[in-house]
């Protein structure tokens, strides 16, 4: 457990860093958040328009619960 979460307080730190400053989440969230980006920017990977429905299409494929 302790080496997940080393892995994901490594992961996007500079990003951890902002959302931090800025309080936008509880800090016991962060490094989620940090990971979740993380994801979806190597899924974007050099798409040239990384727009709304790249991000549908990702949250679709990465969503486990169903209705």
């Amino acid at each position: 457990m302790v080496l997940v979460s080393n892995r994901l307080k490594d992961t996007l730190p500079e990003f951890q860093k902002f959302i931090l400053e800025r309080r936008f989440i509880p800090e016991k969230y962060i490094p989620f958040y940090a990971l979740r980006v993380s994801q979806f920017l190597t899924f974007a990977g050099n798409e040239t328009e990384k727009d709304i429905e790249i991000l549908i299409q990702w949250q679709g494929k990465t969503a486990s619960y169903k209705r």
